[in-house]
């Protein structure tokens, strides 16, 4: 899903080499290079016993011949995805986003948990801006307070008929509707969705 994000690959250029930084954005770039052999050199920085990488250096033609694939690779998953009706956008989106909810509860480093919090509230913005857009006798979206949630005071939620899902945020966009309905009860460990047995109903 991250191809949603008007996300930048991080790398810097030095002459006739780039640098280029792996984060998650990056490594199906980093993938494209593999497969094409165009790897110039991989530098490592070690934490305790650990290996890490901290960058890929590549060659400036090598880069922009990758570049180009992996930019075309890009637009046609953005075409794929904004193709298909606008509810199986939107579980697509709340999937990733809760997946990214979980991992912002589960990680302990500040700059990854601030990360993980990033992308939701960003794919929170995407969610809510496609179910603006559904009309459906059996969906319904919007948000409520919940005061007794310091710092995120606010929770949206997606439900279509007997199932629900929500996420807290600190932030109360605009143009959402209050939810008319009421939390079911349920704490999701697992998405609660079924694409498959949705589908019948698109």
């Amino acid at each position: 899903m991250k191809y949603l994000l008007k996300q930048r690959l991080d790398f810097k250029k030095e002459k006739t080499l780039y640098y280029l930084y792996p984060n998650s954005f990056s490594r199906k770039f980093v993938k494209i290079a593999k497969k094409e052999g165009l790897i110039f050199d991989v530098n490592y920085r070690w934490v305790n016993k650990h290996r890490i990488v901290r960058d890929y250096e590549i060659l400036e033609n090598d880069f922009k011949k990758v570049f180009k694939i992996f930019r075309i690779q890009i637009e046609d998953k953005r075409k794929k995805f904004y193709r298909r009706p606008y509810l199986e956008q939107l579980l697509l989106v709340l999937r990733y986003l809760f997946k990214r909810n979980k991992r912002a509860k589960r990680v302990n480093r500040y700059s990854a948990t601030q990360k993980a919090y990033e992308d939701k509230s960003r794919f929170l913005g995407i969610a809510l801006d496609i179910a603006k857009k559904i009309k459906h006798e059996h969906f319904s979206f919007g948000w409520q307070e919940d005061p007794g949630t310091i710092n995120f005071e606010y929770v949206y939620y997606f439900q279509f008929r007997e199932k629900q899902i929500s996420f807290h945020s600190p932030q109360l966009y605009p143009n959402v509707p209050e939810f008319e309905g009421q939390w079911i009860g349920n704490i999701n460990e697992t998405f609660p969705f079924d694409l498959r047995s949705i589908k019948k109903y698109l």
